[in-house]
């Protein structure tokens, strides 16, 4: 049930219809408390309040997000979730935020074989 609500919120989110996606988002974070699919699912969370212009929300998701891929030593989601902060610090203005959060991104990246991650970005 998880996946699927994530799947439809996905969808959804990839036709910039947010505040339709946020709710199978919401859905899927309800299924998935506890589990490792949680932090993705609070990353994109945070990746549409971003799109939304929210970016404090956005913050706010993208740290809890972080907090959890660190907890579970994720590492492609760490990188995934430190994207996510530097869109959203780059769309706020913060140019110079957006960069840290890029390097550190790209270095977990290189370390540890996931420079997939940086080309999707």
């Amino acid at each position: 049930m998880g996946t699927g609500s994530y799947g439809m919120g996905n969808i959804i989110f990839q036709k910039e219809m947010y505040d339709s996606a946020l709710i199978y988002f919401e859905k899927s974070l309800t299924v998935f408390e506890n589990t490792a699919n949680i932090a993705s699912t609070l990353n994109i969370i945070g990746r549409i309040y971003s799109e939304k212009g929210d970016y404090n929300t956005a913050i706010k998701y993208h740290q809890e997000a972080l907090e959890m891929a660190v907890r579970d030593s994720f590492q492609v989601e760490i990188v995934q979730i430190l994207l996510g902060f530097a869109e959203t610090y780059k769309k706020q203005g913060n140019p110079r935020l957006a960069i840290n959060y890029f390097d550190r991104a790209k270095t977990i990246a290189e370390e540890s074989g996931f420079n997939y991650e940086l080309k999707v970005t």
